[in-house]
């Protein structure tokens, strides 16, 4: 849900209201983010209800060479009509691959770590700040991921970029204060967030996941 959400949707969305922006698609691994990206081509070429109000906006391969304009590793939509943006419409990397030669209005980065260890975390959160230098300045970076501790990379943002940032975090409680109720049912059953009480200790568990 927030995959579909906060990278699939939002990427389509973006890319509607303004074809010339360009975005980076991230995740921990290059290939979780090209499985994003597939299901926005899916969509902007072949999805019937998007594309009767939208059109089909995969370039035609007379226009230009779908090998580059139409890939794995990234798309430019066929309505672009500023040809002088060297990069293209949206770009996939691993959260360790950022080639510091782009430039990007967006960042989109769906769980750029998991439940790892600190180390591991602490060099996510060192590559992730690479992105800041090559965003444009008035860019927007969205972050969707589980927090689990005060270490993860939403919680370090809060706390080491909240005066660069309008809003830095927004974290989204799973249940209410008095446990009776869910409020993600698509993602946590009472049972699941019980198992995880128990496991992660009541100040962790009262941290990330209650109202």
């Amino acid at each position: 849900f927030m995959t579909t959400l906060v990278v699939i949707v939002f990427a389509i969305w973006a890319t509607t209201i303004e074809p010339n922006l360009t975005i980076v698609l991230g995740s921990r691994r290059e290939d979780l983010s090209i499985k994003s990206l597939g299901a926005i081509k899916r969509i902007l070429e072949s999805y019937v209800p998007y594309t009767d109000k939208y059109g089909r906006r995969k370039p035609e391969s007379k226009d230009t060479d779908l090998r580059l304009a139409w890939a794995s590793s990234g798309i430019i939509v066929a309505d672009r009509t500023d040809h002088r943006i060297k990069e293209r419409t949206i770009e996939v990397v691993g959260v360790k691959s950022l080639d510091p030669g782009y430039h990007f209005d967006m960042g989109l980065w769906d769980d750029p770590h998991g439940d790892d260890t600190p180390e591991e975390i602490q060099s996510t959160w060192e590559a992730m700040q690479l992105y800041i230098p090559i965003s444009h300045p008035w860019g927007i970076m969205a972050v969707t991921m589980t927090v689990w501790d005060d270490f993860d990379v939403p919680a370090r943002m809060e706390l080491e970029w909240s005066q660069d940032l309008a809003e830095p975090v927004l974290f989204q409680p799973a249940i209410t204060q008095d446990w009776k109720t869910v409020l993600m049912p698509e993602l946590y059953t009472l049972e699941k967030l019980d198992f995880y009480k128990r496991t992660m200790g009541l100040r962790a568990f009262d941290w990330r996941f209650v109202a």
